[in-house]
């Protein structure tokens, strides 16, 4: 679980990358994808601490909620999210 858990998050990170700032302003991206990335790792280091001794089960739980909740802002976002495709970088 842990190996396929690297695969999914490394191509998330990897698709973040590329796709982060066609969502904001030219004016404001760097302050928008510094938000985005403090909120994450934020996450991270709180989630490092609170499940040092939990058990394996534990741990995957826990990641079935988070893919869970990125599955839902993925749908919410296909759904609401503003298209980039043909829009303008400034």
């Amino acid at each position: 679980m842990i190996a396929v858990s690297g695969i999914f998050g490394e191509l998330g990170w990897a698709s973040r990358e590329m796709l982060e700032p066609e969502n904001f302003e030219t004016l404001h991206r760097g302050t928008g994808i510094g938000s985005v990335r403090t909120v994450g790792y934020f996450i991270y280091i709180i989630s490092v601490f609170l499940l040092v001794n939990k058990s394996i089960y534990f741990y995957l739980y826990y990641l079935l909620i988070i893919y869970l909740i990125g599955f839902i802002g993925s749908v919410l976002y296909y759904k609401y999210g503003r298209e980039t495709r043909k829009s303008s970088v400034l």
